[in-house]
């Protein structure tokens, strides 16, 4: 089997996976779990809770366009509509592993922002009883669990604040609260 048929293979599965996690209405959902999408950053071990992402997209051509966000690599074109695209890497203060993004998350909201990331290395369902507030330092503040998984811990990345953070930053909200 070569590289390219096993990545089809591989992002046929995750599709597959993730998909069924919405199959069932939310209120026959078995109660006590949480669906983690588990993935590598700069060479970190994460996770990303199922129900903040909408979606996953190998990175196809981004085009680089000007920007006072250091953090946005550009726009790209996913599902006939563009997205801009920012290094998840960059936002959550990880140094840089060496690798390129190779996939995209695909944030829930009014406009739909992309998530650059390595690797995707599965899927789990975990109780929430195994999710544990992390104190976040200001290095790391969009982590704000880890979950703990067999002999692994993974550091749970909070989507949501990631893109208000995003939006602060681009002015499209105000940072003072009122």
């Amino acid at each position: 089997m070569n590289g390219n048929t096993a990545t089809t293979d591989q992002l046929a599965a995750l599709r597959h996976s993730f998909d069924e996690a919405f199959a069932v209405p939310p209120q026959l959902r078995e109660e006590g779990l949480e669906q983690l999408l588990l993935i590598r950053v700069a060479g970190e071990a994460l996770a990303l809770k199922t129900l903040q992402v909408t979606g996953l997209a190998r990175i196809g051509r981004i085009l680089p366009i000007p920007s006072r966000i250091p953090e946005l690599l550009g726009i790209t074109g996913i599902r006939g509509t563009l997205a801009p695209v920012f290094d998840l890497a960059a936002l959550l203060g990880f140094h840089p592993g060496g690798a390129q993004p190779r996939w995209l998350a695909l944030t829930c909201g009014e406009t739909q922002i992309a998530l650059a990331f390595d690797q995707i290395e599965g899927q789990i369902a975990v109780s929430r009883t195994s999710l544990y507030e992390h104190q976040a330092s200001s290095a790391r503040e969009h982590i704000k669990e880890v979950a703990r998984m067999d002999h692994a811990v993974h550091a749970v990345a909070d989507i949501p604040a990631i893109v208000e953070a995003i939006r602060r930053r681009a002015g499209l909200i105000n940072s003072n609260k009122e």
